[in-house]
């Protein structure tokens, strides 16, 4: 029976990391758009 609490701990520690995970990932793909986006337009005002 003390293995069901360790269980639904360990579950939602590790649901914990994942959305943790996924909106790192999501502020990266934004700074990364964002630098994309400013060298597109330094290569405009170059031609």
């Amino acid at each position: 029976m003390i293995i069901y609490p360790a269980i639904i701990i360990a579950l939602y520690k590790g649901i914990q990391c994942w959305k943790s995970f996924l909106r790192r990932d999501k502020e990266m793909d934004k700074k990364l758009d964002d630098i994309l986006k400013k060298l597109e337009d330094k290569g405009t005002d170059v031609v």
